[in-house]
């Protein structure tokens, strides 16, 4: 019988590994060193495509990313760092949010340092430094930022960390801090203070934020502090949202079962 189920977990293992496995049939990796580089493979790129990192970069621009089209980005244990994300109608996606970073930072008045509309963002870091800006803004679309969001400007009439409308959802797996005065969040134009979170969760370990009005409901998630980053047997909890680390608990849960 134990035969048995073994046979039946290694065969659930591989069609683990199957399901998890990318299909982007035909899509190029693109390798860059340099910004000009990156710049380069931005505007050649399609759909499915991967910009894999060589060396750190800092890109002084604004990534843009729009028309259906879906980047992943292979940070390659390196640092990249842009002045600005804009993804509409598309996707910017780290192939391994654990293996290197993705750091966006913005010293700008007004506009938004991270913006997805009706599409999918994700990046390691956010600093806004300017003022009367959004640190990030999700439009019927979704944030997901591995670490931490800092808003270091001033208020200036509308400065708000995090923005959330039209169904858009943000999670931040890190701190999360505002200047004095700044908004913390706003969710279909409802402001929410740090503490004006709900009384339960849908996300374990995470305050929820959400609002709802004639456009939908949106939801902003703040990592709980204190909450572990530590999961079993060294498992990083912060990115057990990536298909890599889901294999390894497949894999180890399925190695302590046959073992007892």
């Amino acid at each position: 019988m134990k035969k048995a189920m073994s046979v039946l977990l290694a065969l659930l293992l591989m069609v683990g590994v199957i399901a998890i496995m990318p299909i982007t049939a035909g899509a190029a990796v693109r390798s860059v060193s340099t910004a000009a580089e990156l710049a380069t493979e931005l505007a050649a790129a399609a759909s499915g495509d991967t910009i894999k990192l060589l060396a750190d970069i800092t890109y002084t621009s604004q990534i843009y990313i729009s028309n259906g089209k879906s980047i992943t980005f292979d940070l390659n244990g390196k640092t990249l760092s842009a002045a600005g994300l804009f993804v509409e109608n598309g996707d910017a996606l780290l192939a391994d949010p654990a293996n290197g970073a993705f750091n966006v930072s913005r010293n700008a008045d007004e506009g938004v340092t991270v913006e997805a509309v009706y599409g999918k963002a994700e990046v390691t870091n956010v600093i806004d430094s300017g003022n009367s800006s959004w640190a990030l803004c999700a439009e019927g679309g979704e944030i997901i930022v591995y670490g931490d969001v800092a808003y270091t400007g001033t208020f200036g009439g509308t400065g708000t960390g995090a923005v959330a409308y039209a169904n858009g959802k943000i999670t931040i797996n890190g701190a999360f801090t505002v200047t004095t005065g700044v908004q913390y969040i706003d969710v279909e134009g409802i402001s929410k203070t740090k503490t004006q979170y709900e009384a339960k969760t849908s996300k374990a370990g995470y305050f929820e934020y959400k609002g709802t009005n004639e456009n939908g409901t949106s939801t902003v998630w703040v990592k709980a502090p204190n909450a572990s980053f530590v999961g079993l047997f060294g498992l990083n909890t912060k990115y057990m949202s990536t298909p890599m680390n889901w294999l390894k608990f497949i894999v180890l849960f399925g190695f302590i079962w046959m073992w007892f």
